[in-house]
């Protein structure tokens, strides 16, 4: 994580939790982030002061997981990479939508592990179970094997 140097890591999140940005797939990245840096450190300061911010990014990441189940969901860059859309090029592609919920998916779960480490049964559960309800979701839809590829056995 940012080859040990924590402090700067916990300042560039701390920094960038409140900036405005209309990329969806940057703030599950930043949330992984956060979890990156709690694996490395276990700062439960750190946690405490993010916790809601993490919290607000999920809530708005899980709404647009479910809108990419059809596509639908609006984002407005997913990587540099020609399967995911060339970056701004074409972000709205079905494998982009798929990395989307795949991002989610991780995020909430790491996030719900974390919360139940820290006790806080609430959150936990609500990250968790949201994870798992993504998980049943997608493994009810029909063909998802397929059209996930490499990557449905994630």
């Amino acid at each position: 994580v940012a080859f040990g140097n924590y402090d700067v890591l916990h300042a560039s999140n701390n920094y960038t939790k409140s900036i405005a940005n209309p990329i969806e797939p940057y703030w599950v990245m930043w949330v992984l982030s956060c979890l990156d840096y709690w694996d490395a450190t276990a700062d439960r300061t750190a946690m405490a002061l993010l916790q809601p911010w993490i919290c607000r990014r999920l809530d708005r990441a899980r709404v647009l997981a479910e809108q990419a189940r059809t596509n639908a969901a609006a984002l407005y860059w997913s990587r540099d990479d020609d399967r995911l859309g060339f970056g701004f090029e074409f972000p709205d592609n079905a494998e982009a939508q798929r990395a989307f919920r795949a991002l989610t998916i991780e995020a909430c779960a790491r996030f719900g592990a974390v919360m139940a480490s820290l006790g806080n049964v609430t959150a936990a559960g609500l990250y968790s179970g949201a994870a798992k309800e993504m998980v049943a979701t997608l493994h009810a839809e029909k063909g998802w094997e397929e059209e996930w590829g490499m990557h449905a056995t994630a």
